[in-house]
């Protein structure tokens, strides 16, 4: 296992010419705000930490469990093929996104306390970069209300603040909507 920044620098230069779909910045920054915030909420807890520092390496790079292993050990690895998205588009193409998150949610139901946690958490830092505008948004919102549902119960602290953002991304989608409106008269 490697230190700390030597994880930082191996999912760097994995996730090196990403960019994030809505803020355009570095993939890299999304893995570190993640990382920080593990490392803030769980202090003792190193095994998430090293997961959340590479948790999109599997689903987002060409990075093998192997490679993965050996930088952040079996545990953390595990961690990581579970929060990894099993039901992607590419490899289910004959089902639309609502049937395939439906199968994702069910296998999320099942995985453990601490990724279900990095799911929150992932979840926190995704919507803290998008906008409050699109049909996308919408979609985003409510998966991540069933999101809740199915993840819920492991961390009073990181449910309440997914609840809270969801809500007041909500909020200033609906505030728009009315001053949109209220403009166009």
């Amino acid at each position: 296992m490697l230190s700390t920044n030597k994880i930082i620098s191996f999912m760097a230069e994995k996730h090196k010419d990403q960019k994030r779909k809505f803020s355009g910045v570095p993939y890299m920054v999304h893995c570190v705000r993640c990382y920080i915030t593990t490392r803030d909420l769980f202090p003792f807890n190193f095994v998430l930490q090293r997961a959340m520092t590479c948790h999109d390496t599997l689903e987002d790079t060409d990075c093998t469990y192997d490679e993965l292993v050996e930088v952040i050990g079996v545990e953390a690895a595990d961690v990581v093929v579970e929060l990894t998205n099993v039901y992607e588009k590419k490899v289910y193409p004959d089902l639309n996104r609502k049937q395939r998150k439906e199968l994702e949610f069910k296998r999320l139901s099942t995985i453990s306390d601490d990724a279900k946690c990095g799911k929150l958490i992932d979840r926190l830092d995704n919507l803290g970069e998008m906008g409050s505008d699109g049909d996308f948004l919408q979609t985003y919102l409510k998966e991540s209300q069933q999101l809740l549902k199915v993840v819920g119960g492991v961390n009073n602290y990181l449910e309440s603040e997914l609840n809270n953002t969801i809500n007041l991304m909500y909020d200033i989608m609906i505030d728009k909507a009315t001053y949109k409106a209220i403009n166009r008269r």
